[in-house]
């Protein structure tokens, strides 16, 4: 009896969520144009990624090509538009009082900063913004351009430059590192030389580590 009650409850359950998705699924579709949903994978699948045929990347750039420059694109069961100009990104992160962040982005960043900017929403990021934002207006950020292009600079000579022809598969990482330099000397006054130095490769190496 108690088992037969749990294969009901479970199917009334499979049943709500199923509808559920259908209903959210096509309140959302109608805004935009995009390939239809599947069921659980979303657009993961009809569009060849689970498949192996094509990477995101290239997944995204054939929707790209057929819908334009703003299309819907459904992670699994999760929502998403994809925006291809850089004014309509800048527009939308511009805009935090319209437009806010999604709650796929606050839930992972939340994991690792549940207090940060980006795992904040609604009037709690306001409040957190006031005080944050205004450090990083332009007049803020200027005294620091200097500093910003010297690491710039020497990353280029000494890792782009003199290289001989060499390909760069590392890109990346060497412009996180080069991020880290640029935080060291602004925040620190101290040039941690990640570029080129052992105990640099450690410091990304340990929050990957962290994050993991």
């Amino acid at each position: 009896m108690c088992f037969a009650t749990t294969i009901v409850l479970l199917s009334i359950f499979i049943l709500i969520v199923y509808v559920y998705s259908q209903l959210n699924r096509s309140n959302h579709t109608e805004k935009l144009p995009g390939i239809k949903p599947q069921w659980v994978f979303g657009n993961l699948y009809n569009t060849g990624i689970v498949s192996g045929r094509v990477t995101l990347p290239e997944a995204i750039a054939e929707l790209k090509e057929k819908y334009g420059d703003v299309f819907s694109f459904w992670f699994g069961p999760y929502y998403s538009i994809v925006l291809s100009r850089i004014d309509h990104v800048q527009h939308v992160l511009a805009d935090r009082h319209t437009y806010d962040i999604a709650e796929t982005t606050t839930r992972t960043f939340g994991i690792l900063f549940p207090r940060g900017l980006l795992a904040l929403r609604g009037d709690e990021w306001k409040r957190h913004a006031r005080f944050i934002l205004p450090m990083l207006k332009r007049a803020k950020v200027l005294p620091y351009l200097d500093t910003m292009i010297a690491c710039t600079d020497r990353f280029i000579d000494e890792k782009l430059a003199r290289q001989n022809g060499e390909i760069h598969t590392d890109l990346v990482e060497q412009s996180q590192r080069l991020l880290l330099d640029i935080i060291g000397f602004i925040a620190f006054d101290y040039d941690l030389d990640s570029l080129s130095s052992h105990d640099g490769y450690d410091l990304p190496h340990a929050f990957n580590d962290f994050v993991r």
